[in-house]
């Protein structure tokens, strides 16, 4: 090749290296944590292990989120929960599948119960009032999904949480207390629209309101409920 062609072709090839070499160290940021922002419709299968006193404990539940309601359930206890939203009231409803009952609670009966702020914990899973009390660590992309990590001590209870930034889901939780520990996994996650499986329909199910539970305690499934509760025949209403 004449020397000159090889003169001129060189600015060139250099200007083209160095804008690849440009590229190669260009790193996406990853979205911003929305902890209070419009979250996207989602539904997302999980895995929960509880190590306590030597003994281990494993169960995997599924997930939707939409607008105004979060529906979960647990695939090896049959039950499950809807929460659901009408301007600034929650509504609260316990499904037991094998059943086909469930429990419905309105905003008084969350107040008594302490349920009444769970509503944001409920739309990320990880309440981000708790995440603004921890300290926000490393950030990036993981198998091109973006994430944020915290961590912190509040209220006596070690946290480590990774959340998926353009979801508003865990990807993982780890929460110790004492020699307890709690783990959350994510295991897939979708879009809302693309979800393989559907919520479980309690259309048909027998309904008790948790105010009128009193007048049902010689029923069966009432003292079932009050066990799973952890209330007993002291219920005031």
């Amino acid at each position: 090749m004449p020397m000159k062609t090889l003169s001129r072709m060189l600015p060139a090839a250099l200007a083209a290296l160095q804008l690849l070499a440009g590229c190669a160290t260009v790193t996406r940021p990853a979205p911003t944590p929305a902890l209070n922002g419009e979250l996207p419709p989602v539904a997302a299968a999980f895995r929960t292990r509880i190590d306590h006193d030597g003994n281990s404990e494993v169960a995997e539940w599924r997930y939707w989120r939409s607008a105004n309601r979060v529906q979960r359930d647990d695939l090896q206890s049959q039950t499950g929960e809807i929460w659901q939203r009408d301007g600034a009231t929650v509504f609260h409803t316990l499904l037991f599948h094998a059943d086909r009952r469930g429990v419905e609670f309105e905003q008084a009966d969350l107040r008594m119960t302490g349920a009444d702020s769970a509503w944001e914990q409920q739309m990320q899973i990880v309440n981000p009032a708790l995440l603004k009390r921890l300290r926000a660590t490393r950030s990036g992309w993981l198998k091109k999904v973006p994430y944020q990590d915290y961590s912190g001590t509040v209220d006596g209870v070690r946290w480590r949480v990774r959340m998926r930034t353009d979801l508003m889901l865990p990807l993982r939780i780890e929460q110790r207390r004492a020699g307890d520990v709690l783990r959350v996994e994510l295991i897939e996650a979708h879009t809302l629209a693309q979800a393989p499986w559907s919520p479980p329909d309690a259309a048909g199910y027998g309904m008790v309101d948790f105010a009128d539970l009193g007048d049902h305690e010689r029923d069966p499934f009432v003292l079932h409920l009050q066990a799973h509760l952890g209330i007993g025949h002291g219920h005031e209403h």
